[in-house]
């Protein structure tokens, strides 16, 4: 399904021990999720995890809404209360945080179709932007790197989100999802943590992007 500009992202996480990931996920689909996915307005949702490599894992939703308004009628009047199901207590080491949102400002499909498989790696960085740069900056990033970025063999697609601070400041975030990790490393090299950066960054970013995290498709 193609994500139209302007839609919404909805993320939310929460740490579970390593060794009960797999039973707390059978437990969310079972209470929650099947019914979640099907919501009018939810355009697509996705698990993801990422090991912290201390015993526990960060468990994240990942969820596109058509709008503000479909997210209104499944979470009510405060769209950053994230949502509690019965015994989630029994499975996770910290309560899921305010739930974040971002607005879709571009969507691409890579050459690996539109499903999301199992075990696919998303891979994601984020920086600071002045809010009323943002539309600039993004036609700097789409011209200098990341169309070309979108086709790179292995990608299945990739995104751009922003998320308003109210300062002054948004974060820009792009979003890419590939086959796996060889896919990455051969796009940026042995040090998969590192941000790629681009001729003129600098005019525009107040902070470049910090070390891109990585999750795995549940």
């Amino acid at each position: 399904m193609h994500i139209p500009p302007g839609a919404i992202a909805r993320e939310w996480s929460a740490l579970v021990e390593t060794a009960r990931v797999d039973e707390y996920l059978a437990h969310m689909r079972t209470t929650s999720y099947d019914d979640y996915v099907t919501l009018d307005g939810n355009l697509r949702t996705s698990i993801h995890a990422r090991d912290l490599g201390d015993g526990r894992t960060e468990v994240r939703v990942l969820s596109v809404w058509r709008d503000l308004a479909a997210i209104r009628a499944m979470s009510g009047d405060d769209l950053t209360r994230p949502l509690s199901y019965p015994d989630d207590d029994e499975y996770l080491l910290a309560q899921p945080q305010r739930v974040r949102l971002w607005t879709v400002r571009h969507h691409e499909r890579g050459d690996g179709g539109m499903q999301t498989p199992v075990g696919a790696v998303v891979r994601e960085a984020i920086a600071l932007v002045e809010t009323v740069r943002v539309d600039e900056f993004i036609v700097h990033m789409r011209a200098t790197k990341h169309d070309d970025y979108s086709g790179s063999p292995g990608i299945i697609r990739s995104g751009i989100t922003t998320r308003d601070l109210g300062d002054g400041r948004s974060e820009i975030r792009v979003t890419s999802i590939w086959e796996d990790v060889e896919s990455i490393h051969h796009l940026v090299g042995d040090d998969i943590s590192i941000a790629l950066a681009y001729p003129d960054d600098t005019d525009y970013l107040l902070e470049m992007p910090r070390r891109v995290l990585h999750w795995v498709v549940r």
